[in-house]
């Protein structure tokens, strides 16, 4: 997969956005039927049961590290297409 910026062809491992380490928070997914929990870091599709999984966060520890400026301003949104019906 590549990413092209500005004429240049960049590869996944050299886009920063893609490999920098960031802390998610998650503490682990939970069954939405069973509330049987599995493990966060292992790739899953539904449930031992069979059942969509819900991700569960720690939302106080997020909170603690995570402040407006930990993210950035929006920059340009001409990407952004608005239609009008009418």
């Amino acid at each position: 997969m590549c990413l092209t910026k500005n004429r240049k062809t960049l590869s996944v491992k050299d886009n920063d956005n893609l490999i920098i380490e960031r802390p998610t928070f998650v503490t682990h997914l939970e069954c939405a039927m069973t509330g049987e929990r599995v493990a966060p870091d292992r790739l899953h599709n539904l449930s031992p049961a069979g059942f969509p999984l819900l991700v569960r966060y720690d939302l106080d520890g997020a909170g603690r590290r995570l402040t407006r400026t930990t993210f950035p301003k929006p920059g340009n949104r001409s990407w952004c297409a608005t239609t009008s019906l009418g």
